[in-house]
Order: structure tokens, then C-alpha cells, then sequence
């Protein structure tokens, strides 16, 4: 099986979306490197499953971070 990549962004606590999850190259990333967001890529069978690796991670690591601080943007969940 294939992965394929995602980009995601921390954009901090203060904003609504506190991930994001985007498809590589996507011109909203710009915006939010211009702010200060952190990026990396993820990778996965589909967004989803590169979403719930990465929560995995997470929860391993006893960070606390849940579907509930990710948003996967329109232009990644053209890509699953």
C-alpha cells in the first residue's frame, strides 16, 4: 500500500483549529508560516489514517492531543 504524505500545522492553543491538516503545497500553508505556525509532513493510507498516527504519537507520548484539536482542510480530504 501506498502512503501518501499530508502537511500539518500547530497553530497554537489560541485558534480554532489547533492542527490542520493539509495536502502538500497548498497556498493556505504560506499563511500560516507567515504567523509563526510549526509545519511537518505526516503520512498515511489517507488522511485519515495519517490523522490517527499521528494522535497516536501523541497519545503515547502522553500529550493529550484527540481528533478533536485536528481539522482536516478541504484540500486534503480531496486527496484520501
Amino acid at each position: 500500500m501506498t502512503e501518501k504524505e499530508f502537511t500539518c500545522l500547530y497553530n497554537g492553543p489560541t485558534l480554532r483549529n489547533e492542527f490542520e491538516v493539509h495536502r502538500p503545497g497548498c497556498r493556505d500553508i504560506a499563511k500560516h508560516l507567515a504567523h509563526r505556525a510549526a509545519d511537518w509532513s505526516i503520512y498515511g493510507s489517507d488522511v485519515i489514517d495519517a490523522v490517527q498516527a499521528e494522535i497516536d504519537v501523541y497519545q503515547h507520548q502522553d500529550q493529550g492531543w484527540d481528533w478533536e484539536h485536528f481539522h482536516i482542510m478541504p484540500c486534503a480530504k480531496g486527496t484520501s
